[in-house]
């Protein structure tokens, strides 16, 4: 299987993060690549970002979608993924939606972390979009930047380490959802620390792919 992951951002440093994370997560007969298309925001962090990189990511995902069996919106917003959807008849999948049928799979309630305040409203609309308000127990913030919270993981990780024990401890979560693509290569440890499953949302867009990728889609309607 070939599963190609867009990343709707132009940080070149964070593609290939999620490029080396997918590749992890895959098995090893699944062929894994990540892009990013030209002149888009170099983060989306509100709505006038994800206008802007919707247009150039349908671009590439059509430019793209012959030569790839899938294809995964790698920002955890899921910018344009129904514009997308309607274009390419690959099965699209969107790191955040993944990421949520993953933690309604492996727990009661989630709570997501996620980066600075700004991005609270969006992602309790999107989650409300999803139906699944009543399984989502918090939104955590850990005051930091798209890419400050991708290039600065270490030294945040005591950060992240006290929302995610604060979301179980407090907010009843029995699983945490990590609400940015730039925050791969965490969920191991924070998961060994809490002893409850954490959602890596790039890992689950690349086992749901891999899972459904044999169920394609019909013609465009």
């Amino acid at each position: 299987m070939r599963i190609l992951l867009i990343n709707p951002n132009s940080t070149a440093a964070m593609t290939a993060g999620i490029e080396k994370a997918a590749r992890a997560a895959a098995l090893p007969t699944t062929e894994v690549r990540a892009e990013h298309p030209e002149g888009v925001p170099p983060a989306v962090e509100c709505y006038a970002d994800e206008a802007l990189c919707i247009p150039p990511t349908l671009a590439l995902a059509e430019a793209r979608a012959a030569a790839w069996d899938a294809i995964v919106l790698a920002c955890h917003s899921d910018p344009g993924i129904d514009a997308v959807r309607e274009r390419i008849v690959n099965p699209v999948i969107g790191i955040g939606e993944a990421s949520y049928a993953a933690a309604i799979a492996a727990g009661r309630l989630f709570s997501l972390i996620t980066l600075t305040q700004r991005f609270v409203r969006r992602k309790r609309e999107q989650i409300r979009r999803l139906g699944l308000l009543d399984r989502c127990a918090s939104i955590r913030t850990l005051g930091a930047g798209v890419v400050e919270g991708f290039e600065g993981k270490e030294r945040l990780r005591d950060r992240f380490l006290a929302e995610a024990e604060a979301a179980v401890r407090q907010d009843g979560a029995d699983c945490v959802v990590l609400g940015c693509s730039g925050m791969v290569g965490i969920a191991e440890d924070l998961q060994a620390h809490l002893g409850v499953p954490v959602v890596d949302p790039v890992v689950a867009a690349v086992k749901l792919a891999e899972a459904i990728g044999p169920i394609r889609r019909g013609p465009r309607r």
